[in-house]
């Protein structure tokens, strides 16, 4: 455990890495274009993953790290025998199941760094499919989003469940494994279900344009309609689960949050993909499927995270979109052919998208 960094500093440890790591990257792709992809930088992603995962792991439990107290309370109970049958019951019974394991044959440390090398190394694995000796400048973009850190210490369930179904994503067409990721996915968020199902639609229905006016129509509806959209939902029976319904309706933490309602903000952090899509997909003609496959689903869970944006914890939807937004952005700058242009492009992407994250959680303490 790494005790010796005082728990008030440990995300920030991690923030001010990014920001190091991006600052790097981004001078090596104005100066050496062939950074973009070769055997040492694969090298230099998987040593990136393992140490990631073994500081995100290895973390204290601490209310510093959001729901990592909640998960390590309920793994005492399980400990000592008094919630081990609703554990293995329960309806996300990978998850419940992992936790049962390390409850019975190890520790609640073991516990964490396990879901930190799950969350992690499937998300490098799923990198490494798309763009194989390319994948170093796409994990570390995904590593620089708004949420990642969030996700690996907070909402650990989603964190793993949303790598695994990236993962799951780059194995189209071998429907096979793509299935028995998603039923591991489920079994560990089911939230997940919501990307699972975008990614059936567009699977059928390919034309982008159909899902960008939908979703521009999400933010007229959501912007005009307020909390009668969340409202709408709950009615109509599609939020059965009583915890996602809760997520729309609770207004008893409301005061811990600095800007509730229609969040402008978030929603220009959400299009950043859907600007790169458009520009690439409707300006510069490019037809890669599974990058149109990959713009189409964003954009319908994007397009649901908006109708119920005024909710509370919308954020929690906002995520089921937000961890496909690295693969969305950095795509085509990795897989396009722009010439001679390439890296230097590709440089100033990277530093635009880690913008958001880094006046999230750099710029805004200094202020």
């Amino acid at each position: 455990m790494f005790d010796f960094i005082p728990v008030h500093l440990y995300t920030d440890v991690f923030n001010y890495l990014v920001l190091l790591l991006i600052c790097g990257a981004y001078i090596g792709l104005q100066k050496n274009g062939p950074i973009l992809g070769s055997p040492q930088k694969i090298f230099s992603s998987v040593f990136l993953m393992l140490t990631i995962s073994i500081y995100m792991g290895l973390r204290q439990n601490s209310a510093y790290f959001g729901d990592t107290v909640n998960y390590a309370a309920k793994f005492h109970l399980i400990q000592s025998n008094l919630t081990l049958r609703q554990a293995e019951l329960g309806k996300e019974w990978i998850f419940e199941g992992l936790m049962v394991f390390f409850a019975k044959y190890s520790n609640l440390q073991m516990f964490f760094l396990s879901c930190a090398i799950i969350y992690m190394s499937t998300l490098w694995l799923a990198m490494y499919r798309f763009f194989g000796n390319r994948c170093y400048i796409p994990f570390l973009v995904a590593m620089s989003m708004f949420t990642f850190w969030a996700y690996g210490v907070n909402g650990i369930r989603n964190g793993m469940a949303a790598s695994i179904t990236m993962l799951a994503l780059s194995f189209r067409p071998r429907y096979i494994v793509m299935a028995c990721l998603s039923v591991i996915a489920l079994g560990i968020h089911q939230s997940l279900m919501l990307t699972l199902a975008a990614a059936a639609l567009a699977w059928k229905i390919t034309n982008p344009k159909i899902y960008l006016a939908g979703w521009l129509g999400m933010i007229v509806i959501s912007s005009v309609g307020g909390d009668a959209a969340a409202n709408f939902l709950l009615s109509t029976g599609i939020i059965e689960d009583e915890r996602l319904g809760g997520y729309l309706t609770n207004t008893e933490y409301s005061h811990q949050f600095s800007s509730l309602g229609f969040r402008w903000d978030f929603l220009m952090y959400s299009a950043m993909p859907v600007a790169v899509g458009y520009y690439f997909i409707f300006k510069r003609n490019y037809t890669d499927t599974i990058y149109i496959w990959l713009f189409n689903i964003y954009l319908t869970v994007n397009a649901f995270w908006i109708l119920v944006i005024n909710a509370q914890f919308s954020n929690r939807f906002a995520q089921i979109s937000w961890f496909i937004m690295p693969l969305v952005l950095i795509y085509p700058f990795i897989k396009y052919d722009l010439g001679n242009k390439q890296a230097r492009l590709t440089a100033n992407a990277i530093i635009v998208f880690y913008f958001f994250t880094f006046y999230s959680t750099i710029l805004f303490t200094w202020i």
